[in-house]
């Protein structure tokens, strides 16, 4: 899992955790939203907004044998 920290104008700081993050894809994605909404983790944004945002940690899956 990827952890991602959102930062919005409105000031919330939100971090939501994510299988994949492709941070190029995301813009775009924003970007033609406008003040459409976006999701990410499981939460839910207004595409004007995001500020930002920042990967935190990236936790890699184990298994056990």
């Amino acid at each position: 899992m990827i952890k991602i920290k959102v930062l919005t104008h409105s000031g919330d700081d939100v971090t939501v955790e994510v299988e994949d993050f492709d941070s190029k894809a995301f813009i775009q994605e924003v970007n033609e939203a406008g003040s459409q909404l976006v999701e990410l983790g499981g939460e839910t944004f207004s595409g004007i907004d995001i500020k930002g945002t920042r990967t935190i940690e990236e936790e890699e899956e184990t298994s056990a044998i």
